[in-house]
C-alpha cells in the first residue's frame, strides 16, 4: 500500500489549472466565443484520442465533460456543422450523437479561428503544420 501511495505522490501536476491562458488567448473570440473555443478543442482532442475515426458521446457526457449546458451545446453543434467542421448525425438506442471532424475544413478556417497577426511567424507555422498534418491522417 505504501508503494501506491509514493507512486502517486510522485506524480504531481506540475500546474493544476485546467486552461493554457496564452493558448487560450490566440483564438480569434470574434469568430468563437469561449464555450465554443472550448468545445472546438473537446471535439479536435477527441477525434485524435479515437485515431480520426467517427466517435459518439451523449449530450449528458459532453455537458458533464466540458460544463455546457445542453441548449447551449447544441447552438455550438449546429454551427460547427453550418461551418463544416464537423458532420453530427444521432443513432442508436439510447440516442447518441457520432461525430466526424473535418481538419481539412479546421485547416482552411485557421485564419478565422485564430488571431494569426497576434502569432510569431514561428507560430503562425507551427500551426498550420500541425492541421496540415491532422488533415492529411484524417483522409
Amino acid at each position: 500500500m505504501r508503494k501506491n501511495a509514493n507512486a502517486l505522490a510522485k506524480k504531481k501536476v506540475p500546474i493544476p489549472l485546467a486552461t493554457n491562458i496564452l493558448r487560450f488567448q490566440k483564438y480569434n473570440f470574434n469568430f468563437f466565443a469561449t464555450d465554443e473555443v472550448i468545445m472546438f478543442e473537446y471535439l479536435t482532442v477527441k477525434a485524435i484520442s479515437f485515431r480520426f475515426k467517427i466517435f459518439w458521446h451523449a449530450s449528458s457526457t459532453i455537458e458533464d465533460e466540458t460544463g455546457i449546458k445542453r441548449c447551449r451545446l447544441d447552438t455550438i453543434l449546429d454551427k460547427f456543422v453550418q461551418l463544416k467542421i464537423a458532420t453530427i448525425t444521432v443513432k442508436g438506442m439510447p440516442k447518441v450523437k457520432h461525430f466526424k471532424i473535418h481538419f481539412n475544413k479546421i485547416y482552411s478556417l485557421r485564419p478565422k479561428i485564430y488571431r494569426l497577426s497576434k502569432l510569431s511567424a514561428d507560430e503562425r507555422k507551427q500551426l498550420a503544420d500541425y492541421f496540415k498534418s491532422l488533415a492529411e491522417n484524417c483522409n
